[in-house]
């Protein structure tokens, strides 16, 4: 098993982070009210996938952030590409790039599965999504496993875990001392070649405390309720603010608007 110390896991993304694009847990809000708490909840404050330029600004003890990785994939907005009209009358298409590589890191194994969902819409259907695949293929996902299974979660009850690696390129489990890393892809076998690892003997990884599980419904009930009174009570009350899109880590709705 190879460990990380946690001096050189922050040594690693702080150097990480003049190289590329580093998205990682934020804490976003008031300031500190719990004083000695690292725990963004206690202090009043939420958390999300935010491009940071060291470790010192990465929360490390949170549960799930308000809003996936998805937004990283799909933004809110986004520019396609621009239309200019030279003085001779040439038209020049500009298409929208990203700048430089982009790491991930922290992110939890749920948001991660949610975006296997999406690949197998944007990616593997025909045709695929130019722009969401360019993301993808210049983003390596760093994994950190959930010591627990909080009060909502139902992970194990889809398939997933806690501690799942099936769909990060790393992943890294808090244990004494620092972390231990399961190195999962190819592109994260390149990555971790910047990482001081040692390799330890007998290294034992924390159980995540699991929640019950209960029984999903089969394609069949889903599509037996789908004319169910209780989905019209719930479509009364839509105010149609599409929140919802941002929210759910698996939504691929979009549209398209040319602006002048």
């Amino acid at each position: 098993m190879k460990f990380i110390e946690t001096q050189a896991l922050h040594a690693w993304l702080d150097k990480l982070a003049q190289e590329v694009t580093l998205i990682a847990p934020t804490a976003v809000g008031p300031e500190e009210k719990a004083p000695g708490s690292r725990n963004p909840a206690a202090q009043g404050q939420q958390v999300f996938y935010r491009a940071v330029s060291d470790s010192s600004q990465i929360a490390w003890d949170f549960t799930r952030t308000v809003i996936s990785a998805r937004e990283h994939f799909m933004p809110k907005t986004e520019t396609l590409f621009t239309i200019e009209t030279g003085p001779d009358g040439e038209t020049v298409l500009h298409e929208t790039k990203l700048e430089r590589p982009r790491v991930i890191f922290g992110i939890r194994p749920c948001d991660a599965r949610g975006l296997r969902v999406l690949d197998a819409v944007m990616l593997e259907q025909e045709p695929a999504d130019v722009y969401y695949a360019e993301r993808r293929r210049n983003t390596t996902l760093v994994g950190l496993s959930c010591p627990q299974m909080w009060e909502d979660c139902f992970c194990t009850s889809v398939g997933g875990a806690p501690n799942a690696s099936d769909d990060v390129d790393i992943l890294l489990t808090q244990v004494e001392g620092g972390c231990a890393v399961q190195i999962v892809t190819a592109k994260g076998e390149e990555l971790a070649t910047g990482m001081d690892l040692q390799e330890v003997e007998g290294l034992e990884l924390p159980q995540p405390k699991l929640n019950d599980q209960f029984e999903t419904p089969t394609e069949q009930q889903w599509l037996a309720s789908f004319n169910d009174v209780y989905w019209q009570r719930v479509g009364d009350r839509c105010l149609s603010c599409r929140i919802c899109t941002y929210v759910c880590p698996t939504c691929r709705c979009f549209d398209v608007r040319d602006e002048t």
